[in-house]
């Protein structure tokens, strides 16, 4: 590989890096995505058993294969025998 081939290159991937971190600095900081980190925080606060559960069904399967909102969807039942949308 020639010097100018790498130089490019690191060039693109320093230039990725700094699009891909100022786009989470967006999202971290948008009123909404607050909103949804304090409520994930709270849930697992309120209903340790549950989030207990809920990460052993991650750890359980393939990365990727389940998303954290069926894992506490599913853990929620098998802690309170029902439904989340019927406990309330």
């Amino acid at each position: 590989m020639k010097l100018s081939e790498f130089t490019a290159r690191r060039r693109q991937r320093a230039e990725e890096k700094a699009r891909a971190k100022h786009q989470q600095d967006r999202r971290r900081h948008h009123p909404e995505e607050k909103a949804r980190a304090k409520h994930q925080q709270d849930r697992r606060r309120h209903h340790p058993e549950v989030a207990e559960e809920a990460d052993r069904l991650l750890s359980a399967v393939p990365f990727g294969s389940m998303r954290p909102e069926e894992a506490w969807l599913k853990a929620w039942r098998s802690v309170h025998g029902s439904d989340t949308r019927s406990a309330a």
